[in-house]
């Protein structure tokens, strides 16, 4: 497992008014962010644009919220150490916001296969870790068919988080590309995300993004404001909702899946349980 803790100084990375991602950064408020993304795979396909997704989401948390954030990547790692990582999430008291982004590949049981080629379910790994309750955390699973873990008691009971899922229970996820113009050239129709993208991520980044990394780098340079609560981020994880809905309807379905919002119990914006079966 290759483990990195990148803890960053006070930085603004001078977002202003009129340009890309032109959000008002919260410098009073600390978030972390950490990511477990298994993609180093010597069997199956390598998930190198999930091992990027990852640190775009880094790179809009740092944008937003700049007051020494503390951010952890672990990567290809094994049953044991996702255990571990779930265990050593932050505590309330730790910071304001915890950001925390699952990657893997995924069985539509809701079992998570580990680059060790050890197959395991994921609800009952996530039971067994005892997760420090934040009522201020966001979960981001990045995995084809993301939401069968919405079907698990055993997973809602030890998350209780509001979370994103890259897919529906029935579907695959899919890799963009944004060197190739084809089957869809990404750099033409969405400028802005390929210019914060090759800015933030730099020249040796080979240009594969996972479609839900796509789903909110373009809702992030689409932002006015930037979430500063639970409200806030409702918001934006429903525009992240309707950011994918619009590529699959005037860019290309094929690539697209289903970005799925299921907002923690005490949400103040209850979510229709229709659009997660």
């Amino acid at each position: 497992m290759i483990h990195r803790t990148l803890v960053a100084g006070l930085v603004c990375l001078g977002l202003n008014t009129g340009t890309i991602g032109a959000a008002e950064s919260h410098a009073s408020q600390k978030a972390d962010f950490h990511a477990f993304v298994n993609w180093d795979f010597r069997y199956r396909k390598k998930l190198k644009g999930w091992q990027a997704t990852a640190t775009a989401i880094q790179k809009t948390i740092e944008q937003w919220y700049p007051r020494r954030p503390t951010h952890t990547v672990a990567e290809n790692g094994t049953p044991e150490s996702l255990r571990r990582f779930l265990y050593s999430l932050p505590k309330q008291a730790d910071c304001d916001l915890s950001i925390v982004y699952l990657a893997s590949h995924q069985s539509p049981e809701g079992e998570w296969d580990f680059v060790q080629k050890k197959l395991q379910s994921i609800p009952m790994i996530a039971a067994e870790s005892d997760i420090p309750k934040h009522s201020g955390r966001i979960v981001i699973v990045d995995a084809c068919f993301a939401a069968a873990l919405h079907q698990d008691p055993g997973w809602n009971r030890a998350l209780q988080s509001s979370t994103l899922f890259a897919s529906s229970a029935s579907e695959e996820t899919k890799e963009l590309d944004f060197r190739s113009p084809h089957p869809i050239d990404l750099r033409r129709r969405y400028p802005a995300a390929t210019a914060w993208l090759d800015r933030q991520l730099g020249k040796d980044w080979d240009g594969r993004l996972s479609f839900l990394g796509f789903v909110w780098v373009q809702t992030f340079v689409t932002s006015a404001v930037a979430p500063t609560d639970q409200k806030g981020w409702s918001e934006f994880l429903r525009r992240c909702e309707a950011t994918a809905e619009k590529f699959r309807r005037d860019a290309d379905k094929r690539l697209a899946s289903r970005i799925l919002f299921s907002p923690s119990s005490d949400s103040p914006h209850p979510h229709s349980e229709r659009s997660l079966r």
